[in-house]
């Protein structure tokens, strides 16, 4: 493995004849096989205590890990090349960053004017060519006359007329050349400056070379501009300026001043002729005078109309905001509508607010539906809701739930007679003014009822035909009732009519003499709820094993349990006789027991056959006082040559660990250990001991790191999918 900062060497370390150190080719190496250390430690005495790594000229920095890595930083600032410029009197020099500077040549750009002692040319001119360090450009004619000059063995330039230039060769030949801003001409400069520029007759005419503005001042009077003329920037008119009452002012078209003509009023007190009212809404008088209309808005938004107001189209709106609204006999429809829709609209005012409203026939139909009434779909007509349904002599009761009324079972003749089909309750006295007929039913009017029977028949005799009701019913007043419900069901202390069972008794219950459930012994009935009192329970023997228990329900119930409860011991024994201080373990599936490998003499724990931990147990020694001593355990991955993460043991309180490793791939296998110690912030490791069972080991690197909650190993091998076996035992 590599020598890092990680992993330090002690001078405690020894490495014999099974383990030298080579050099590979990239980093040094920690394997076996070799022949030597001298490749990794230089012999002592070899480097004097006077020698020193320092940075040289050009170089940054150099610097030595005490590992294999050696780092030299070369300065960016060093040439790296130099070549021709990007422009004329340039050169362009990159340096080792790869950054390319442009240096200016002094007094050769294209805006120098170098001075030579003499220039031969020796080539015809052409448009590139160069006089006096300057550019000349021309076109063809004016080429041929320079290039014929230039024959005379010198040429002399001087100014000619207004925008020409005056060349004169030695033998007195003058030529002007036209620089194009003669008279006439239309020169475009990108920029002009001067101190001034006269125009008219006086000096005081000029351009601000500061603003950039154009003064014309005549002390004459009006100074006239041709329409050829563009003005650009601020023109500032002087104090000689005559004022004029034309209609007639000057615009800017496309960049260029002209006249045009204006409306008159522009002279006067307001654009638009006419007066009007704050919050008036105006109103055309004539073709272009405006004065108040009868409209007013305030600053609410709200719109008062002096007048009257009529439409030729459709006013919208709920109409919850007009008031004084006069309706006259002349602007209803025509027409009638007789037959009505359910969306039928009709204007009302409402009494309660004083507003006006509108409502629909649909909407005065539900509101008859609340007081009984009810519409027929064919003819639109207001009726009984759930006539249609009624009988005759029958009396009609209101259903609230469907919102009309149907037939009771009560109906009345015509000689007035009433009739109820069902039962008659009667919560209140009951008084009879004729007379009375009993139809086999015994009548008491007593505050008692006492039945007294002296025949073959029961006493008592209720039969009922009802559908879900009660066949009767015992209530005290004061609290508590007995039913005897629909099916028979007998409630006691129930709080509703319908018992849930042949016998419901809520409360306690007391049961004095002997008391049988079901008709033979194996029957299974259940008992819930409260408490339940046995007394005098006789003893006996189990029959199909099986006890009284209590379930999720508070029932007592009849539940199987397994034999041996009833015999002398809960567990089956797999001998008649078991070794003591024996463990036991299950010998089978059904409970029955017998001797294990373990033993436990109470102060010695003894195991008789090998001991195995499943994956990620660890064995712990404890030592005087309770305080842990060491972890064991055994951690594997499957590492490659991009370096795996192997996590092993947990770094709170760790003081070192000792691993055993094996890298396998095959045949091929390295042995090797790690020693690490952790001080609670920096975890610091070294490796010995390496073992080959080939010429090449399987380990690259491997380094040590407690980023985490762990201790980590960081393990790089020499091929991919090597398995790693870390057999390590932790000191706390």
């Amino acid at each position: 493995m590599a020598l890092n900062s990680d992993f330090k060497v002690k001078d405690s370390l020894y490495v014999g004849n099974s383990a030298c150190f080579v050099t590979m080719t990239d980093t040094p190496k920690i394997l076996s096989a070799g022949t030597e250390l001298f490749d990794i430690f230089l012999q002592e005495g070899e480097i004097a205590a006077s020698c020193t790594l320092t940075s040289g000229t050009g170089i940054d920095s150099f610097s030595f890990d005490t590992s294999a890595d050696v780092t030299i930083n070369v300065n960016d600032a060093v040439i790296d090349s130099i070549a021709s410029g990007n422009a004329q009197g340039k050169i362009a020099v990159t340096n080792l960053g790869n950054t390319i500077s442009q240096i200016q040549v002094d007094g050769l750009g294209t805006t120098d004017s170098p001075t030579f002692d003499g220039i031969d040319l020796t080539s015809p001119l052409t448009t590139n060519s160069t006089i006096d360090g300057r550019d000349i450009a021309a076109d063809a004619a004016q080429l041929a006359i320079l290039q014929g000059l230039s024959g005379d063995n010198g040429l002399t330039f001087s100014s000619g007329s207004q925008g020409s230039l005056s060349i004169t060769d030695l033998d007195g030949d003058a030529t002007n050349i036209d620089l194009g801003t003669q008279t006439g001409d239309s020169p475009t400069f990108a920029g002009v400056t001067a101190d001034g520029i006269q125009i008219g007759v006086t000096a005081a005419n000029e351009i601000d070379t500061t603003s950039g503005n154009l003064t014309i001042d005549s002390a004459g009077g009006t100074t006239i501009i041709d329409d050829a003329t563009t003005l650009c920037g601020a023109v500032t008119l002087g104090t000689g300026t005559v004022a004029g009452t034309s209609n007639t002012v000057l615009v800017s078209d496309g960049g260029v001043v002209k006249t045009d003509v204006i409306d008159s009023r522009v002279w006067g007190t307001s654009l638009v002729d006419g007066a009007g009212t704050q919050s008036k809404v105006p109103l055309w008088i004539d073709a272009d005078t405006i004065g108040n209309a009868n409209i007013t808005q305030d600053l609410n938004g709200d719109i008062q109309i002096a007048g009257g107001l009529s439409a030729t189209a459709t006013l919208s709106g709920d109409g919850s905001g007009l008031t004084g609204v006069t309706a006259t006999a002349v602007n209803f429809p025509s027409v009638n509508k007789n037959d009505l829709d359910p969306l039928d609209k009709i204007f009302i005012q409402d009494n309660s607010t004083s507003g006006n409203k509108f409502t629909s026939y649909a909407c005065l139909l539900d509101d008859a539906a609340g007081l009984g009434l009810a519409v027929t779909t064919d003819t639109d007509s207001i009726c009984i809701a759930g006539s249609t349904a009624l009988s005759n002599c029958t009396l009609p009761m209101w259903d609230s739930g469907n919102g009309c009324f149907l037939n009771t079972t009560i109906t009345q003749s015509n000689a007035g007679n009433i009739n109820i089909a069902g039962g008659l309750t009667v919560m209140d006295n009951l008084s009879v003014m004729g007379t009375f007929t009993c139809l086999d039913t015994n009548v008491s009017t007593t505050s008692a009822l006492s039945v007294i029977n002296t025949g073959t028949g029961p006493a008592f005799y209720a039969e009922q035909t009802g559908v879900s009701e009660p066949i009767a019913q015992f209530v005290d007043t004061e609290g508590g009732q007995m039913v005897i419900g629909d099916t028979g069901n007998v409630g006691i202390g129930i709080s509703n009519t319908t018992p849930t069972h042949k016998l419901q008794v809520i409360g306690d219950t007391k049961l004095d003499g002997n008391t049988q459930f079901g008709g033979s012994p194996s029957d299974i009935h259940t008992i819930c709820g409260g408490t339940v009192l046995i007394p005098n329970v006789p003893a006996g023997t189990q029959s199909g094993n099986q006890v009284l228990v209590k379930d999720s329900s508070n029932c007592v119930v009849l539940d199987s349990v397994d034999s041996k409860i009833f015999a002398d011991s809960l567990v089956d024994s797999s001998s008649t006789t078991t070794t003591n201080n024996q463990i036991p373990k299950f010998s089978n599936t059904t409970g029955t027991i017998g001797d294990s490998n373990i033993s436990d003499s109470g102060s010695l724990v003894t195991f008789g056959s090998d001991v195995k931990l499943d994956a990620g147990a660890e064995l712990q020694v404890f030592a005087t006082g309770g305080v842990k001593s060491s972890n064991e355990q055994t951690f594997t991955a499957t590492v490659g040559t991009g370096g795996t993460v192997v996590t092993t043991f947990a770094k709170s309180g760790l003081n070192s660990v000792k691993y055993n490793v094996a890298l396998v791939n095959g045949v091929n296998k390295t042995a090797f250990e790690i020693l690490v110690v952790y001080n609670g912030t920096t975890s610091v490791g070294t490796v010995y001991g390496i073992v080959d069972a080939q010429s090449a080991s399987q380990l690259d690197d491997i380094e040590v790191s407690n980023s985490g909650a762990t201790i980590d190993l960081t393990i790089t091998s020499a091929s991919a999918s090597t398995t790693a076996i870390i057999q390590g035992k932790a000191l706390y």
